[in-house]
């Protein structure tokens, strides 16, 4: 959920709720004589109510991954003074062909006879739902007509199945009264409707605005109908889901086999009951005192000490101390206490200086996977921020029309996903607006300061004036002197450096290059590799903008050693990072890892076809070892030599092979490219990619059998082979019509598979 929704929920207000008198249990009403519930097919998805109080009852939960345990809850009730309030995770289940299952239409009439009283006893849907309309009408119940939000005062219950709009929330007050009145209000979400109709469709429903006054906030988080998740669960209620069965679980200090995703959950749902619960309220007092948030003690994740999901209290205390600070305003002046162990302190030292500096502009799209415009690409300054401390940026009168930003800081992945902290898990950076002459820049831990400039600025460079800044370890191929890099540079006070040429920049620990003497061999060794990559891609080596390679203590994908994103590839702080700045090493060893998220910045993603992902990336990789370093395809320990890719492939062919194994094995799949390159060399794949490059993105393949088929079509055609009979060895797919644009082409195949 946005948190300006929570902010905004906050703002208006919770109206102030009577405990209600004991209630028997919703489920057993709602769910009698209900065997199961199915879940709708995809993209129809039914979506996650999350508990804020202990009003609340679950009536049904569902998975959020197929084969995962972790669960959210689908079908959930609660009480607003003498109303009702049920929330149905999906409207499908109000209209076909849903409502044809028995069970789903048993679940509809037990919610009517939950909802309506002898007094009460007429029926209002809000919606278009003509489905619903004729159920309710051809089972003699009473449905009264409206005009639009008007209430009958003969209604009993309201069924609502389309979303507001901000103009129509004056209907939220009268739902209000009508259900502390009495009534009882039922919600079939509109959320998933509205992600097919809008992908960028804000992920909550303004009906929140009443929901939170019952303990409730309706999210878009779908629960996944796939891979056998066809019915909703009505079983027992998994205890990190409602509140109630969250305290008395640390009461009894229960909570042995509770999984990393569920406490992720746990996690999610405590926090958002932290921000929805007034300071004075007695579930924000229970969750504090059970997880000691008001101890002075400072939890502070490191290597050596991290924050683990094993520790379930300890790591709950972390994680909600942030939730809680996260809403606090600190003064410029404040300095995170994690600041000391990462991004790190600058030195008392080190010299706050007012200079001038001039910023080349690097922008526009050179043929990759780019950020979609308008995009504010990154440019080093070679200045560093220290925490806590106020520094001016001045930028003359007439570049404010740039639209220019400032962001101090590179570590902007949030890790709170992860199942383990060794850094404060927060997007570390702080981005400044330089919307006037002088703009007053801060953070609480400090930071590189990056000049952000947009992707659609024509201009060709920026003077920038900044006082109180520190100089960092930044070296630039072809302008830094290599002696003044030795003899000061490299020992400048920041805690962090960066290596840069026009195509690549290395964003490193500054102790990682306080011995390195040779930054200019280290970034023309890095500029052959980039020059690869560009060759085998069909880009101008000449790049529009270099790629930037980050170290972070923690990288933010979980099970990932190093990760690609659109803007930067994040690798971690360790032996890698010291091969990364010795070209002696690269030369001689080379880094698949590096090599390989450099390739992900190259990969033709639209239109290569599903479970190729893993697998052309590798193309690049063996490619620089080939290229740059010289020792051809066989060069690492994935694909060691010619006998042992040969032994692997027969060893496969004689098992169970598989179209879905080869997906799902990208090393096994790419010794299927190996037996091309080492059959015809790199001539006919660096053909294929021409024509990709060449080709418009209006003539992209749209289906993944299209996607097969060029691919198959262009290599055979690169090779003057008809590769029919080699694809079809390996099981890939292909149509008979692709198979006959090259059926003329002799036929080929490797010694190993005739």
């Amino acid at each position: 959920m946005k948190n300006a929704l929570l902010l905004l929920l906050l703002a208006t207000g919770i109206r102030g709720f009577a405990q209600p008198p004991q209630v028997g249990s919703d489920k057993a009403v709602l769910l009698k004589n209900v065997k199961q519930l199915p879940i709708p097919a995809a993209p129809n998805y039914v979506c996650a109510t999350i508990i804020t109080n202990t009003l609340p009852q679950i009536i049904a939960t569902g998975n959020t991954e197929a084969g995962n345990t972790n669960q959210s809850a689908a079908i959930v009730s609660s009480r607003l003074k003498k109303g009702k309030v049920l929330i149905v995770g999906s409207n499908w289940y109000f209209k076909k062909p849903m409502l044809n299952d028995v069970n789903v239409q048993q679940f509809v009439k037990n919610t009517i006879s939950w909802g309506i009283t002898k007094k009460r006893s007429g029926i209002q849907v809000w919606g278009d739902d003509t489905d619903l309309k004729r159920f309710l009408a051809g089972r003699d119940y009473r449905v009264i007509l409206s005009k639009k939000y008007a209430i009958d005062p003969h209604t009993g219950i309201i069924i609502v199945t389309k979303e507001l709009t901000l103009a129509d929330t004056v209907a939220l007050d009268k739902l209000y009264h009508f259900i502390e009145a009495g009534g009882t209000f039922v919600y079939g979400s509109t959320l998933s409707d509205q992600f097919k109709l809008d992908k960028g469709a804000r992920d909550y429903t303004l009906f929140n605005y009443l929901f939170v006054q019952t303990g409730m906030v309706h999210v878009f988080n779908p629960i996944n109908p796939e891979n056998g998740n066809e019915h909703l669960l009505t079983g027992p209620v998994p205890f990190y889901l409602q509140l109630n069965t969250i305290f008395k679980a640390f009461q009894n200090n229960d909570l042995k086999n509770v999984t990393p995703g569920e406490i992720t959950t746990l996690a999610n749902n405590l926090g958002i009951a932290l921000r929805l619960n007034a300071d004075t309220s007695e579930v924000k007092k229970h969750i504090k005192a059970m997880l000691g948030l008001d101890s002075a003690n400072t939890i502070i994740p490191t290597a050596d000490h991290p924050v683990n999901k094993s520790d379930i209290r300890r790591f709950l205390s972390y994680f909600l101390r942030g939730k809680l600070e996260s809403g606090k305003t600190y003064p410029p002046e404040y300095i995170d206490p994690a600041t000391k162990t990462f991004p790190g302190m600058v030195a008392d030292s080190a010299k706050r200086m007012n200079t001038t500096i001039t910023v080349q502009v690097k922008v526009g799209s050179q043929g990759l996977n780019e950020p979609p415009p308008v995009y504010w690409r990154w440019h080093s300054t070679g200045l560093y921020i220290p925490a806590g401390e106020k520094v001016k940026v001045i930028i003359t009168h007439a570049d404010i029309a740039a639209n220019l930003r400032v962001q101090i800081g590179v570590h902007n992945d949030n890790l709170g996903e992860m199942d383990e902290f060794v850094r404060k898990p927060a997007d570390m950076t702080k981005e400044f607006k330089l919307d006037t002459d002088t703009t007053v820049v801060y953070s609480p831990y400090g930071g590189i300061l990056l000049l952000k400039i947009p992707d659609t600025c024509k201009a060709k460079q920026f003077a920038l004036r900044v006082d109180g800044a520190v100089k960092e370890p930044y070296f630039k191929l072809g302008e830094t002197n290599v002696a003044d890099w030795k003899s000061t540079i490299r020992n400048y006070g920041a805690p962090w450096a960066e290596i840069a040429s026009d195509k690549l920049i290395l964003t490193v620990p500054a102790y990682r290059i306080r011995q390195l003497d040779d930054p200019d061999k280290l970034m023309k060794f890095w500029d052959e590799v980039m020059d690869a990559d560009a060759t085998l891609a069909n880009i101008d080596v000449n790049r529009k903008h270099p790629e930037r390679i980050i170290v972070d203590a923690e990288v933010g994908v979980p099970g990932a050693y190093m990760y690609t994103g659109s803007n930067k590839i994040v690798t971690p702080d360790d032996d890698g990072v010291a091969r990364m700045l010795s070209e002696a090493r690269m030369r001689t060893e080379g880094s698949w890892g590096h090599f390989h998220e450099l390739g992900h910045r190259h990969q033709f993603n639209n239109i290569d076809f599903e479970g190729l992902g893993e697998v052309s990336v590798n193309l690049y990789t063996m490619y620089v070892f080939d290229k740059v370093l010289h020792k051809g395809i066989y060069a690492s320990d994935n694909i060691p030599d010619r006998q042992t890719v040969i032994n692997d492939i027969k060893k496969y062919m004689a098992g169970k092979p598989s179209f879905d194994v080869w997906k799902n094995d990208p090393f096994l799949a790419l010794r299927m490219y190996v037996e091309l390159i080492d059959g015809f060399g790199w001539g006919p794949i660096e053909q294929v990619y021409r024509d990709y490059r060449a080709m418009p993105a209006s003539q992209y393949p749209k289906t993944e059998a299209d996607r097969r088929d060029i691919w198959f079509v262009e290599i055979s055609k690169a090779t003057h082979r008809n590769l029919g009979p080699f694809f079809d060895k390996w099981l890939i797919p292909v149509t008979n019509d692709a198979k006959e644009q090259v059926s003329k082409l002799p036929v080929w195949l490797p010694e190993e598979l005739k």
